[in-house]
C-alpha cells in the first residue's frame, strides 16, 4: 500500500501517546538528545521486552478501582519511560 509507511507511523505514534502520555515522549527526546523515531523504536523494543501489551491488559481488565487502574496505568507509564531512556542509552 502506497501509505504504508504512514499508516504504521500513525498507529505506533497513537500506541506511544496512549501508553506514556503526551510528556514522556517529549522530556525523553529533550533528556536524552534523541529523535522521536529512535524513541518509538525503543518503546517497541520494551514493549517486547517486557511483555507489556500483557501487563497492560491484566490492568486494564483487573476488578479494581478506577481510581486505582489509572495510578497502576501512570506508575507503568513512567517505568517504561525509564526502560526506553535505558534503552536509548
Amino acid at each position: 500500500h502506497r501509505l504504508r509507511g504512514e499508516i504504521v507511523a500513525t498507529k505506533l505514534a497513537n500506541r506511544v501517546i496512549n501508553r506514556l502520555g503526551v510528556l514522556h515522549p517529549f522530556e525523553l527526546a529533550e533528556e536524552e538528545g534523541s529523535a522521536m523515531a529512535d524513541i518509538a523504536a525503543m518503546f517497541v523494543v520494551a514493549e517486547r521486552l517486557f511483555c507489556l501489551p500483557a501487563l497492560w491488559e491484566a490492568v486494564e481488565t483487573a476488578a479494581i478501582s478506577e481510581g486505582a487502574r489509572i495510578a497502576l496505568l501512570d506508575e507503568m507509564a513512567v517505568a517504561v519511560r525509564g526502560q526506553v531512556a535505558d534503552l536509548l542509552r
